[in-house]
């Protein structure tokens, strides 16, 4: 997936605000990014299938480096969706929780495994290779089974709840919408692409409204502030409604 830097863009900046220095730009560049992305959830990411691990319940986002999640689309197990449950209503409907390994420690975890012992070369090497002679113990998902439901507890990182058992594999699939990290120096090209004329109004606006600065200029920066809420109302009414049109029909219904 090709990037496209934010950096890019500096020009049509500073081809109306050009006192502003260039890393003060690019910052502004960067902050009216992450805000279109958030605004219209344009930036869409479908990461590879994962594997959910027998008493692990908590998961990091497979997403690109400089970037974080937005907003879970949606979220399957199997080819069948899980429920999307904001953490109160998580804490409520599984007020037990979930502990990692059922509670039970990493020596537990490796009990059953012939050849060895915890830390033992065997298990550091060939542990999640194949032909591997790892042997799960019961206790480590005696408080698990089939999972339910997905929570999300910060940007980088899922909950899956209850806690999942070792009755069968179960092959994790997420639609995400993402945006770019405060750290950021570049995104997603396709996503820029679509963004761009957001990013930058959005950058005018905030550096036009900075006080004090020989580019202050409080009139333009409603204008572009202004032209920057049009565009991703109308960005986000588009994602909503979709790119595909289909023909319309009508079927009359006999009466009876």
């Amino acid at each position: 997936m090709a990037n496209r830097e934010f950096s890019s863009v500096a020009g049509r900046v500073e081809a109306i605000a050009p006192q502003v220095p260039r890393p003060t730009v690019i910052e502004h560049v960067r902050l009216a990014a992450r805000m279109a992305c958030e605004k219209t959830l344009a930036w869409r990411y479908v990461p590879e299938t994962s594997l959910l691990l027998p008493g692990v319940y908590e998961y990091a986002f497979d997403v690109p480096t400089t970037s974080e999640v937005e907003t879970v689309f949606g979220f399957s197990m199997n080819n069948k969706p899980l429920a999307l449950i904001n953490l109160d209503v998580a804490i409520a409907r599984y007020p037990q929780w979930a502990n990692l390994f059922s509670g039970e420690d990493a020596e537990t975890l490796w009990s059953e495994t012939p050849g060895g012992y915890l830390g033992a070369t065997e298990y550091n090497e060939s542990q999640f290779n194949e032909g591997s002679d790892f042997v799960l113990p019961d206790s480590i998902v005696a408080e698990g089974s089939r999972p339910e439901a997905v929570t999300v507890v910060s940007p980088q990182r899922y909950i899956v709840l209850p806690l999942p058992d070792a009755e069968e594999t179960y092959t994790a699939r997420m639609w995400l919408a993402l945006k770019p990290l405060r750290t950021a120096t570049e995104m997603d090209e396709q996503a820029f692409n679509e963004l761009e004329d957001l990013i930058v109004w959005g950058a005018l606006e905030s550096l036009l409204a900075m006080p004090n600065k020989p580019w202050t200029n409080p009139d333009f920066s409603v204008h572009y502030g202004q032209k920057f809420r049009e565009g991703y109302f109308e960005k986000r009414r588009r994602a909503n409604i979709g790119h595909v049109r289909g023909p319309m029909s009508v079927r009359s219904v006999a009466w009876i």
